[in-house]
């Protein structure tokens, strides 16, 4: 039973969490008062060595909390679960790419996204840029 709740629940997470990894928290809050499989000062705990350990924030704090409530396998579990929204998510928009590839709002949607995907880039080493100078004088 508890593999089952662990599942929906990170599972959950994985379909409604956009926004990166801390979006997670709010559903990661939920789960440790509703539960009680952690606590909330393990949560916080948890945040720390999931932002220093490589790899996406959500996923580390999921396999963190699996290690948490049960050990190796529901970690294992967490993890798989929180991934696979996003991978069914893939599938379905690579296939539909496949089958409207020819069409014309979409290679122009694609077209256009481009540059605006390049310009998003250049615009957070713009700001990154400008924060380490301003950084490095005000010493």
């Amino acid at each position: 039973m508890i593999y089952f709740l662990l599942f929906k629940e990170f599972f959950k997470i994985g379909v409604l969490s956009f926004g990166g990894g801390f979006a997670t928290l709010p559903f990661l809050y939920h789960i440790s008062e509703t539960y009680h499989w952690y606590s909330v000062n393990e949560l916080t705990q948890m945040l720390a060595i999931a932002s220093i350990t490589p790899g996406p924030v959500g996923l580390n704090m999921a396999t963190y909390a699996g290690i948490k409530t049960h050990g190796l396998f529901t970690a294992g579990l967490a993890s798989c679960a929180i991934i696979l929204p996003s991978l069914f998510i893939v599938i379905g928009i690579s296939k539909l790419l496949k089958k409207f590839s020819d069409n014309f709002f979409v290679k122009s949607a694609i077209y256009g996204l481009k540059p605006a995907s390049c310009a998003l880039i250049a615009s957070v080493a713009r700001r990154l840029l400008k924060t380490s100078i301003t950084a490095i004088y005000a010493r």
